[in-house]
């Protein structure tokens, strides 16, 4: 594993302090590792008393160098196939990318891409331009074949040493195997039927032409939104600028230089079997237009960063699509309707008003044939529609745009504001409590301080004062954002912070991680108070103890007002954390806030319907 991997307690993992990792990753995931995991939990929990029981065998040691290599092979194997997975940190470029040579300009910048550098991973074959993409597709079957065949001969070569090593072979590995079958999705027993093999003819293939092409009209398409000064892209045709299939032409250009036009005629057929006319290649601009953003929902597990935004969802019965664009995700801002609006709807509006006023003067020219007029009433028709689409879009846009009040309590802003000072109030005393405490510890020594309080008292307060005083400093911050008016954001987690002070104040039980179980050991000192407050003349530890002392009472009663407070706050608000994260999203104006996520960032577009609606039935 990577450095910056992360890992649970239901996802444990070993890291071996004498021994290189790759010789134990070869062994731990052979069938006979599998076997005796199985032997003791047949229901495949593998916990850490499971694989503690394991025996590192001396062939582990013995087979080092070969079990090391046998583990890198398998790696690489692995990683071959996730570098044309869009979705994996190893993603290196889809197939056609990879075969052509085309390097891809924003590739992930993800840290476990190292073991890209540390195994022998391999690429599909490199192509020349002229080759058609049945043929591409044709290597890349094989090549993927061959990767799947590796890994399968790997670990049976694998399999083999170690069973050979213990003495297991003929009928007890043969039960072995069978059981692993049974127990896993492995399938590790040979098949001894009589059954025919395929022949390459009967095989069926599982990489084709058409899916080659959809992967990379996809890739090529986010780096072109990705490369655009403002992260849009139309689909419609805009004055001035180019749409999306005009700027896939251009790539072609880049990429495949005089077979473009052979290599776009041949994606065209490969899409659709709608003839050239107007458009040379209309198959690829109806998928472009109809089926990119799905396909990419697809391929990218449901979560999207490249969106489309339309105007077709706008009207009843619409007779064309008046706008449409892509969207890069990460580009994503505030300003993003005042771009679109500038940049593409005002000259588009502009277009559409001319060559409406065109066909409303032909529909009424009774010089022109009946036929042409009849037609011309029809494109008239059809640029009114999109007319009203576009004015729909604007009006969806601007209220998205404008402050959204957030449906809160108005008694929050002046509970907010009257626990503020109570929470300063007791991080201030915390902060000076435990201050008086480390001066009696430099007074009496950290022996006799345990001595006095207790063995662990000082291992707890040491462990958990940061957090305490952190916690505190945080809810200051979260107060002060709810007493604001309605008008300001509030950052969706704050309300989080109620509920964990909730948590932490109020105990003084002395087993409790509360701040507040401070004062069953602070009351020790009641001895040398008198009527509440420290004894006159006392000096030294016996001063610092007095002055512990005298706090207590006060410290639990404000403790206790500090979550009384928090109480009515968590009950005020929107439990449900999407409500309190759309709320962020939209109070001042739509402002996307990247770390909620896909799914909350684009729900106010479905809500306006400016996105197609498979957004609602697969993202949302």
């Amino acid at each position: 594993m990577h450095q910056k991997s992360v890992f649970s307690h239901v996802g444990t993992a070993l890291f071996p302090d004498e021994m290189d990792s790759w010789p134990l990753i070869a062994y731990l995931n052979s069938q006979l590792i599998t076997y005796l995991k199985l032997a003791q939990a047949f229901e495949r929990k593998w916990e850490v008393s499971t694989v503690a029981r394991l025996p590192v065998i001396d062939a582990v040691f013995e087979y080092e160098d070969k079990l090391a290599e046998a583990a890198k092979e398998q790696v690489a194997n692995v990683v071959s196939k996730r570098s044309l997975e869009f979705t994996s940190p190893h993603f290196s470029g889809c197939l056609v990318s990879q075969m052509i040579g085309y390097e891809s300009p924003h590739l992930p910048n993800h840290p476990h891409r190292t073991i890209l550098d540390e195994v022998p991973w391999k690429a599909p074959p490199r192509v020349t331009a002229d080759m058609s993409f049945e043929e591409m597709a044709e290597l890349a079957e094989e090549h993927l074949s061959k990767t799947d065949e590796n890994i399968e001969k790997v670990a049976q070569q694998t399999d083999d040493l170690l069973f050979d090593y213990i003495g297991v072979s003929g009928k007890q590995k043969e039960e072995i195997l069978r059981e692993v079958s049974l127990r896993t999705i492995d399938n590790p027993v040979e098949d001894n039927s009589e059954t025919e093999p395929q022949t390459e003819q009967d095989a069926i293939p599982t990489i084709s032409a058409d899916r080659i092409v959809t992967d990379f009209l996809l890739q090529l398409s986010m780096d072109l939104l990705n490369e655009d000064r403002d992260g849009i892209i139309p689909l419609v045709d805009i004055p001035g600028e180019d749409h999306l299939l005009s700027r896939i032409e251009t790539k072609f250009e880049e990429i495949f230089g005089e077979y473009a036009s052979e290599r776009l005629a041949e994606v065209d057929q490969l899409l659709g079997n709608k003839q050239p006319g107007e458009e040379a290649y209309p198959n690829i601009s109806r998928w472009l237009h109809h089926k990119l953003f799905a396909y990419h929902i697809s391929k990218f597990e449901r979560t999207p960063i490249m969106w489309q935004l339309t105007s077709e969802r706008l009207v009843s019965d619409p007779k064309t699509e008046g706008f449409a664009c892509l969207v890069d995700y990460h580009q994503l801002s505030d300003g993003i309707f005042d771009q679109i609006e500038t940049r593409y709807l005002k000259p588009l509006k502009a277009e559409y008003r001319e060559r409406r006023n065109a066909f409303d003067q032909q529909r009424s020219d009774s010089a022109l044939p009946t036929p042409k007029r009849e037609k011309a009433a029809e494109k008239y028709q059809r640029y009114e529609d999109t007319l009203s689409q576009i004015t729909e879009f604007q009006e969806a846009t601007l209220a998205l745009s404008s402050p959204h009040s957030p449906n809160r309590d108005e008694a929050v802003s002046s509970i907010a504001g009257n626990l503020k000072p109570k929470v300063t109030e007791f991080r201030e005393r915390t902060e000076t409590r435990l201050s008086t405490l480390d001066t009696l510890v430099e007074e009496m020594g950290e022996d006799k301080v345990k001595k006095y309080f207790s063995p662990t008292f000082l291992d707890k307060v040491n462990k958990h004062r940061d957090e305490w005083i952190s916690a505190l400093e945080d809810l200051e911050f979260a107060c002060d954002a709810y007493s604001h008016d309605l008008e300001s954001p509030v950052e969706a987690h704050l309300y989080d912070l109620f509920r964990y002070i909730d948590d932490n104040v109020g105990s003084i039980h002395h087993g409790s991680n509360d701040i507040t179980f401070l004062n069953h050991y602070f009351k020790k000192g009641e001895n040398y108070l008198e009527k509440g407050v420290p004894k006159q003349g006392l000096v030294g530890e016996e001063r610092l103890k007095a002055e512990l002392a005298a706090e207590t009472n006060d410290d639990v009663e404000i403790g206790k007002e500090v979550k009384k407070g928090c109480n009515k706050l968590s009950k005020a608000l929107p439990k449900d954390w999407e409500i309190r994260a759309l709320e962020e999203v939209m109070t001042a104006g739509y402002s996307p806030v990247k770390k909620h996520g896909v799914a909350i960032n684009i729900t106010p577009f479905a809500e306006k319907n400016i996105v197609p609606k498979i957004v609602e039935d697969k993202v949302i």
